[in-house]
Formats: C-alpha cells, structure tokens, sequence
C-alpha cells in the first residue's frame, strides 16, 4: 500500500512515494494538469487538461484577432472596420435596407466610430466583402486549431496546432 509523505529536501518541498522496493523522491507537482505516474516514478502532464489550456489560449487569441480593427481598402480609400462577425451582419443589413429604400450610398461607421457618410453601395459592399473574409479566414483558423487539439493524442500534436497559421489554412 503506497503512502503520499511531503517533506523537505535541501528546503525544496519534495514529494515521496513510498512503494515497495523502497523511498522514491520527486521534485514538487509542476502544476495541477499533473499527475504521478508510479511506473516511470515522474510527474507526468495529464493531455486532457492541457488541452483545455491550450483550447482557453485558441479562443483568447480569436477574440483579441477580432478585438481589433481590419482595414478595407477600396481604391483610394481605406476604412478600419470592426472585426466581428455581427459588424459585419449590420453592414449587410444596412446595404440590404439601403438598396430596398433605393439609395445609391450608406453612412458607414469605422471601428473608431468615425461616420464616413455618402459611400456608394458598390464600395460599402466591396468593404463588408473584405470585413468578412478577415472574420471567415479567423474563424476558420480556430476552427482548425480547435480541430487539431481535441483529436491530438500527444503533446506534440497539441503544440503543432498551436503553431498553425492563415497560411496553413
């Protein structure tokens, strides 16, 4: 039966495993996500925990890329816009509207929201394209990172969806 002692080494907390061929010394847990492993006598990371910290970081830096502005160039003209998903379903809507009431331009409100009125459609359209594929091409980098990470079987793998990139898309 295997006993779980704490005690101090050299003023180091050390955790001791008692087990039958006799003391076995570690050094203290690396963190929570750790379990001991009585076989190879180490800590050893538990994948499913940091999966979900790897997951929290995904979804982090998601937000923070949509947080900012995208800038949409149009000709000579560039227009910072917001990000997200919803900035750019009320643009649309605000085209849709403006085409049905039969106006040929939309005040459109920048992500420091500054109004740009008397834009024609035709840019305010050709910026909702550009807002929306920055969203599309994020989304779908998270998408795959989230991918990657839930079917990983190893650290390793794990760590590679970490590093994926828009180029990897």
């Amino acid at each position: 039966m295997a006993a779980l002692i704490f005690v101090l080494r050299n003023g180091i907390p050390m955790h001791t495993d008692l087990v039958r061929s006799g003391d076995i010394l570690a050094p203290e847990r690396p963190s929570a996500e750790h379990l001991w492993d009585s076989t190879i006598n180490a800590w050893v990371l538990h994948l499913s925990g940091y999966k979900s910290q790897c997951l929290e970081q995904v979804y982090a830096e998601y937000e923070d890329a949509l947080s900012r502005g995208v800038p949409c160039t149009v000709g000579e003209a560039t227009y910072v816009m917001d990000a997200g998903e919803e900035h750019a379903t009320r643009l649309g809507g605000g085209i849709r509207l403006a085409e049905m009431l039969g106006q040929v331009s939309i005040t459109l409100t920048d992500y420091y929201n500054k109004d740009h009125p008397g834009i024609p459609l035709e840019v305010a359209q050709e910026v909702l394209k550009q807002q929306g594929a920055h969203y599309a091409l994020r989304r779908a980098l998270r998408n795959l990172k989230r991918t990657r990470i839930q079917s990983a079987t190893t650290r390793a793998e794990v760590e590679a969806a970490l590093k994926l990139t828009l180029a990897d898309l």
